[in-house]
């Protein structure tokens, strides 16, 4: 089937753009945006995903105000429109000269709505090397993402309030991913009565002990991004990868990041690891070090749009030829840090190098921990 994207000289197999050279069920695109002000009052999480060999395109907004998450989620049938970046109230937007991407949420039943664009400070950089994995023989991993850092701009609606998204104080980071992926889809239990993996055998989800870390942080001239799993002696697990650039404009050299030694505090008594603030030290490739602090802000579950599971959703999962849901949380009620325990969490963070002052978001996940 032609479509819309078929126009574009773009093409790198025999095929149109209506499917994917793969038969893979986890293939996917997907878009991670945050927005946070630099007071820490407001946190937006948004995202979408297209799973084209699931025929489903989903998306979700979250947004923080104190210790209240808004949330709104939706999934579709991805065709017949698979150009399409609406999905249900959501629509993932990008600018015609394609300087500006972002997110707007229509008025729905969840008490909120906003149109939020970011525009980049720095350039895109991509992730080096790419994710690759295997699990018993099969790629489970095998994808590709870039990074880009910059300043937003649109409205926010909270409960009837209208708030000014101001680029002078608010901040964005951003990322996009394509590839084989393992999906949050995965680690949902099947139906009651719905035997779904009838003949396969289960994926292996090895319940170990582990420390992922992925960070982004951005100051008047340089941009940090770093990720990577570590175990709880501090050996590495898989592949880390991070690099530090500048502006655009700025012709100073890319470096990578070779390695990072965290001291992060955590908040006592917690059940969802949360985290307080810290210290980073960062080598460079060039052999210099950086030693970088931060203190949180505010943070927002990431499980709530998708990953992992949550009330009976993941990023992935067909939930019927058009499905919206959504809800408040008080993230300081016990029952429902329970509920959002062993998911992701974001943080807003005000980080410090030596006398400058930056903002960024922190991705810290503790398998097996509290």
């Amino acid at each position: 089937m032609v479509i819309p994207s078929d126009e574009l000289l773009s093409h790198q197999v025999v095929s149109t753009f209506d499917h994917v050279d793969t038969s893979d069920l986890q293939w996917c695109e997907r878009v991670w945006f945050g927005a946070f002000d630099t007071t820490g009052r407001f946190f937006i999480g948004a995202g979408l995903g297209k799973y084209t060999n699931r025929n489903v395109i989903d998306a979700y907004v979250s947004v923080v105000e104190g210790s209240t998450q808004h949330n709104v989620r939706a999934s579709r049938e991805l065709r017949p429109d698979v150009d399409g970046l609406t999905v249900g109230p959501i629509t993932y937007r990008i600018s015609a000269d394609y300087s500006r991407v972002g997110f707007r949420l229509d008025e729905n039943d969840y008490g909120i709505s906003l149109d939020v664009m970011a525009e980049g400070v720095v350039p895109v950089v991509e992730q080096r090397p790419q994710m690759f994995r295997r699990s018993r023989g099969r790629v489970v991993n095998h994808m590709i993402r870039f990074f880009q850092y910059g300043r937003a701009h649109g409205w926010l609606n909270v409960g009837g309030t209208r708030y000014e998204i101001d680029p002078a104080s608010w901040v964005t980071q951003r990322d996009r991913s394509w590839g084989i992926r393992r999906s949050a889809a995965e680690y949902l239990p099947p139906p009651e009565g719905v035997d779904v993996g009838f003949g396969l055998q289960p994926p292996k989800r090895a319940r170990i002990t582990y420390y992922w870390h992925s960070v982004t942080m951005q100051f008047d001239d340089f941009a940090l991004q770093y990720e990577g799993a570590e175990s709880p002696e501090g050996e590495r697990l898989g592949t880390h990868h991070g690099e530090l650039w500048f502006p655009a404009g700025d012709n100073r050299k890319r470096l990578r990041v070779v390695n990072v030694e965290h001291e992060w505090d955590l908040v006592p008594h917690t059940t969802t690891n949360e985290v307080a603030g810290g210290r980073d030290l960062i080598t460079l490739e060039d052999g210099s070090t950086m030693e970088l602090t931060f203190r949180a802000m505010t943070r927002y579950s990431r499980k709530t749009g998708g990953y992992f599971g949550f009330r009976g959703w993941a990023s992935g999962a067909w939930m019927g030829s058009q499905w919206v849901a959504g809800e408040t949380l008080d993230l300081a009620d016990p029952e429902v840090q329970a509920e959002l325990k062993g998911g992701v969490w974001d943080y807003a963070v005000e980080c410090r190098y030596g006398d400058q002052v930056g903002y960024g978001n922190i991705e810290p996940f503790i398998e097996g921990i509290g």
